[in-house]
């Protein structure tokens, strides 16, 4: 019986196939590979450092929950277009940077009824 040629044995782990003998390797990518959109990760840390700051400073939490938006919106896309992960994450730093804008426009609305002196 004749070995078999390097064409016809397949190795299959993770998704991936590689010709033994052969230059030709074609990897699909596996769960581990895929990588984590970086403005997802950006949206959820600027959502969240704003609304910790929200109490502290107002005005600096605004402008870092509504960075915290722009990223999170601008990662849907990417995400979708570079098959990433962090959908999760974009989610997560939308909802936060929604409802802490909201918060923030209040707080300042508060501190300027406070300040004014309202009867």
């Amino acid at each position: 019986m004749a070995a078999p040629t390097a064409h016809a044995v397949h190795i299959i782990q993770n998704k991936s196939t590689v010709h033994i003998g052969d230059t030709t390797r074609i990897d699909k990518t596996s769960k581990k590979d895929i990588k984590t959109n970086s403005f997802a990760i950006a949206g959820l840390v600027a959502s969240s450092v704003g609304l910790l700051c929200l109490f502290l400073f107002p005005p600096a939490a605004f402008l870092l929950m509504t960075g915290g938006v722009v990223f999170s919106a601008l990662s849907f896309k990417q995400i979708k277009k570079r098959n990433e992960k962090g959908l999760g994450l974009a989610t997560t730093g939308l909802i936060i940077g929604g409802a802490g804008i909201v918060l923030t426009i209040l707080a300042i609305a508060l501190l300027f009824t406070i300040l004014s002196g309202w009867n």
